[in-house]
């Protein structure tokens, strides 16, 4: 703020207070410092610096109007230790894109192992820990040139290239009793855990985020047990980011687009991990309490014909119907938002087998079905109404071959019978003579 004496002031007149109060110089800007630049100023190091953050606050600021998440890739694979190996093993982090709670991007331009060792502070394991990846930034001094032949010369130190460089760090947030207590049977149970996260997210305001946002991008939530990694969830905290912020739930505790196509994809990725290329499990066998309001599941957990169950709990009421294909994405989208069902309790259930839209038929599934009796009266009489037809060609070929027999029976060529182009077998038809014929 600059400030100006006053003009012209009035005998006796004088400054009673500003407002706003000026703080200068004790403000503190932050990276909204602007650097005032003009003709023949000289530019150091802290100005650039100052900047650099300052374009950097404005890309944070611009991704602030997307949703977080993860944009692309940054898919998260546990790797077990070899044989013979101590350790935890290793995460293969593929390459990828996603945008922070605080609106900074995060990109991977290459797969990276990490030791989960080195990710854990001392002691032993947290029963639930969350890997994030957080953007930091780093100073890059020296010739780091691993190719390079020759021995370091300390007389260059003074032209290193000294570069700031955007990065990703990762790392495991304990799970802190804070955010929810957890009990022995839910950090051990990956589908309970998933829930008690989809909850804590549910319950958030317009324009919160969950605690575990705040560092950086969830990429995925790890269970320990006594004998090391016991799973890993993507999906429980993967949220598709890039699109537009969620808006204000018609009904509190709803959630958002993005909680139900993860609670979607993570009983899918659930199901698929468990199963391998053995044969499915059930659902009770996988210790899944609870199931979202509309998802997919493999084509052989039920049998059609007739209608078994063979995922479901037992005390489940089925239903299966068709669907055209192209009505799925908007069937799944009107129940996504819907409560979970509970496996322990009596749930009816509706499967859609979706269809192409050629064959559609709504009786499709329908395998028991008795046929109206009028089918088979309008195909008895039009077999009798075929029958006669023939007779009548039958009656007057043999009339054509009579008077071509009179005049050259040189010249007869009988038509052979039965006639090789018949449909079926058409059985005795005997020449048949109606007033029309004579």
């Amino acid at each position: 703020m600059t400030f100006r004496p006053i003009p012209s002031p009035v005998a006796g007149e004088s400054v009673l207070a500003v407002v706003p109060r000026p703080t200068y110089p004790f403000v503190d800007a932050g990276w909204r410092r602007r650097t005032r630049l003009f003709t023949g100023r000289a530019l150091d190091a802290d100005t650039l610096e100052r900047e650099q953050e300052a374009r950097a606050g404005n890309l944070a600021l611009l991704g602030q109007t997307l949703s977080p998440g993860v944009v692309l890739g940054l898919e998260c694979v546990f790797e077990p230790p070899a044989s013979g190996e101590t350790g935890l093993g290793f995460l293969r982090i593929a390459p990828g894109l996603g945008i922070a709670a605080s609106g900074e991007d995060v990109t991977l331009g290459r797969e990276v192992r990490v030791a989960i060792a080195d990710l854990l502070p001392e002691g032993p394991p947290p029963r639930v820990a969350i890997l994030v990846a957080v953007p930091v930034v780093r100073w890059v001094r020296g010739r780091f040139d691993p190719l390079a032949p020759c021995e370091r010369d300390e007389s260059e130190d003074a032209f290193s290239d000294e570069q700031r460089v955007d990065g990703v760090a990762f790392e495991l947030v304990p799970w802190d009793d804070a955010w929810r207590a957890l009990d022995d049977a839910t950090a051990s149970s990956r589908n309970a855990l998933a829930y008690a996260i989809f909850d804590i997210e549910a319950s958030l305001g317009t324009g919160d985020v969950a605690p575990w946002q705040h560092r950086g991008v969830p990429l995925a939530v790890l269970g320990f047990g006594a004998s090391g990694l016991d799973w890993l969830d993507r999906y429980a905290v993967v949220r598709l980011g890039g699109h537009a912020p969620a808006r204000t739930a018609l009904i509190p505790g709803a959630g958002h687009r993005a909680l139900w196509q993860a609670r979607l994809l993570q009983l899918a990725a659930h199901v698929d991990e468990a199963r391998g290329t053995g044969a499915l499990p059930t659902a009770e066998a996988l210790g899944l309490g609870l199931l979202p309001p509309a998802g997919i599941v493999p084509p052989d957990a039920v049998d059609l014909a007739p209608l078994t169950n063979r995922f479901f709990p037992p005390t489940w009421r089925l239903r299966a119907a068709p669907i055209p294909l192209e009505q799925l994405d908007g069937v799944l989208a009107r129940a996504a938002s819907l409560a979970p069902l509970s496996t322990t309790v009596s749930e009816e259930v509706l499967v859609l087998v979706p269809v192409p839209q050629a064959v559609y038929e709504p009786n499709l599934l329908v395998h028991d079905e008795t046929p109206d009796p009028l089918f088979q009266q309008e195909i008895d009489r039009l077999v009798g109404e075929r029958k006669e037809w023939l007779g009548r060609r039958l009656y007057l070929r043999s009339r054509r071959d009579i008077v071509v027999g009179a005049i050259d029976r040189r010249a007869l060529v009988s038509d052979p019978y039965p006639g090789p182009d018949r449909l079926r077998d058409e059985g005795d038809i005997p020449p048949t003579q109606t007033n029309d014929d004579t």
